[in-house]
């Protein structure tokens, strides 16, 4: 499966899913695959002027769609991320559900029509 992030996108996995605890290795390894996956290359960091700033993070994008990438998951990874996302005992900003639960859509397999069905 193949999934298309920005570059917030990319940034909010990263540190989300690298602070879930996972509750064995099994898990961990899968999660880690992912955020090896979605994590900017350090080439991107420089361009993108990343830096660590009061416990987040801080860019400046060198141009509007910068960063934005297809990554491919494995059915495993897809399923780890899709359960973490909705299981992990983390804050949740409000205004990130307006693209995570789109990706918990897809990463599970439904169209963007059975999802509109199933919400309603």
């Amino acid at each position: 499966m193949q999934v298309e992030l920005n570059w917030y996108q990319r940034i909010s996995l990263w540190m989300r899913v690298g602070s879930i605890q996972a509750p064995n290795m099994k898990i961990a390894s899968t999660l880690y695959r992912v955020i090896e996956k979605v994590r900017p290359s350090e080439q991107e960091q420089g361009e993108a002027n990343l830096i660590t700033k009061e416990g987040g993070y801080e860019w400046r994008l060198p141009e509007p769609n910068y960063g934005t990438k297809q990554i491919r998951l494995e059915t495993e990874e897809a399923e780890q991320l899709a359960d973490s996302l909705e299981t992990a005992p983390l804050a949740v900003p409000v205004m990130d559900m307006s693209w995570m639960l789109p990706l918990i859509d897809q990463l599970k397999g439904k169209t963007a029509k059975e999802a509109l069905v199933e919400a309603a």
